[in-house]
């Protein structure tokens, strides 16, 4: 698995999946230890996830969120990972560098 960070990489000791579903694309939604909130969608051969602005609630609504793309990587399932490989992606993404 490829994983690319587009920004400095915080401490994030634990975060939330409040859901993982579809294919074409997969997708997962969630909170950080910190509060903001992400999204993660793998479609097309690669995954990306981005993170909100602390304080907001994405509610499904990605659209016009101020959301940074935090990272990318390779999806060789072609957007049709189950949830414990989203889960795996996510765990990497987000792993503590303390």
């Amino acid at each position: 698995m490829t994983v690319r960070t587009m920004l400095p990489r915080v401490v994030l000791v634990d975060f939330t999946v409040d859901r993982i579903s579809g294919a074409c694309p997969t997708q997962a939604e969630g909170r950080l230890a910190d509060g903001r909130p992400f999204y993660f969608g793998a479609r097309g051969g690669d995954w990306s996830v981005f993170v909100g602005p602390s304080g907001s609630d994405a509610g499904g609504e990605w659209i016009g969120l101020a959301a940074h793309l935090f990272a990318v990587g390779d999806d060789p399932t072609e957007g049709r990972m189950s949830d414990r490989e989203v889960g795996v992606v996510l765990e990497s993404v987000f792993q503590s560098e303390a």
